[in-house]
């Protein structure tokens, strides 16, 4: 998780990542959260490590600063409204079971959300790379 936290905390501080060259890129706060997920699937190769710190990191948005201001970048509705409809779910589902039916339906949603959350974002990320390369 190291190696992404320095990248994902450079990019809050200072808002920009710096290149071999010199230059600085600018990256927006959900950029930098999606390039911390991508960072620990892709060093730890464990997607749930990487989606549950980019959740979170996504659910501190209110109360983190990116480049020296509260808030910025895109507001993380659709992370809070996903939160709210999985623990509804999940305690709703949890209630009459057991504790092994508890276990396979968090799985199952992690699952659904896992995939749902990563074909949307990646699917924007290269809609975005093919915007840029085009100008």
């Amino acid at each position: 998780m190291l190696t992404a936290s320095i990248v994902h905390d450079f990019a809050y501080k200072f808002g920009y990542l710096p290149k071999d060259d010199g230059t600085k890129v600018e990256v927006e706060r959900h950029v930098a959260d999606l390039l911390f997920r991508d960072i620990l699937e892709s060093v730890n190769r464990i997607p749930l490590l990487g989606f549950i710190a980019w959740f979170a990191v996504r659910l501190g948005w209110p109360v983190v600063k990116y480049n020296g201001k509260p808030g910025g970048g895109k507001k993380p509705y659709g992370a809070y409204l996903v939160l709210l409809v999985a623990l509804a779910v999940l305690l709703t589902a949890a209630a009459p079971f057991s504790f092994s039916a508890f276990v396979s339906g968090v799985a199952t949603v992690y699952a659904v959300l896992y995939v749902v959350t990563t074909l949307f974002d990646r699917t924007k990320l290269i809609a975005e790379k093919k915007k840029t390369t085009k100008a």
